[in-house]
């Protein structure tokens, strides 16, 4: 199939340079859960909760994107994530064009994610 010069959709979230986030972030979520429950276990109120919370959530964002920085992505596979955004978004053309005829409802565009090894949903 020739795709060159055909458009993109703008709907491909590229998180190939992503490691899981469970293991950069040490835990995801319930590292998150332990250290406000941790803060609670030592007397601290609601607002100090919230707090370690989102230094939590913030350092593990920081985790994310250092890794994100380490990992590369060969020119193959970047030519083949440009062909995926190509083929999607012929079909969201399609879709789009059909699904409100057929269905009677307007068609809500897909988000594709690429990732390599795995990716937190």
């Amino acid at each position: 199939m020739r795709m060159e010069g055909q458009e993109q959709s703008r709907n491909v979230e590229d998180r190939r340079r992503m490691r899981p986030a469970t293991i950069v972030g040490g835990g995801g979520l319930l590292a998150i859960i332990l250290a406000v429950l941790f803060t609670f276990l030592r007397g601290g109120g609601v607002g100090d909760a919230v707090q370690v919370g989102l230094q939590q959530a913030q350092r593990q964002m920081a985790m994310q994107v250092a890794a994100s920085s380490q990992t590369p992505v060969n020119p193959e596979e970047d030519e083949q994530a440009i062909f995926a955004g190509q083929v999607l978004r012929l079909t969201e053309e399609v879709w789009g064009e059909l699904f409100p005829s057929m269905v009677g409802k307007p068609y809500r565009e897909p988000t594709m994610v690429l990732f390599r090894d795995g990716v937190s949903s």
